[in-house]
């Protein structure tokens, strides 16, 4: 009986540290330490062939996984999305090939 509340308390403080730091706030550099750069930009993308409101979701996701990307909205009626992300480490138009699905094409 004793080493089930050894096991309980031990899977609840692994709980309680990833809550407290985050899931990915352990490993250093994220975006929050990219947003609190000064000299951010945004890109607007167009994108061709979505279909759906999920696609955008996907899209969402390809882009935000690229280093130096702080955040990506896409809009899936307009087929557009808006990415902010830090030039000293990435460039809209490699920003904009991430997108593997779908084309996207920065827009000025």
């Amino acid at each position: 009986m004793k080493k089930y509340i050894f096991a309980g308390a031990g899977i609840l403080i692994v709980l309680v540290v990833a809550i407290v730091f985050g899931f990915n706030g352990i490993t250093g550099n994220s975006a929050k330490e990219i947003s609190e750069q000064k000299n951010l930009e945004t890109a607007n993308l167009q994108f061709e062939g979505m279909d759906c409101p999920s696609c955008a979701l996907g899209i969402e996701y390809e882009l935000k996984q690229v280093n130096g990307v702080v955040d990506a909205k896409v809009n899936y009626p307009a087929g557009t999305g808006t990415v902010t992300f830090d030039p000293a480490i990435v460039d809209a138009e490699t920003i904009a090939k991430a997108s593997t699905v779908y084309p996207a094409k920065v827009v000025k």
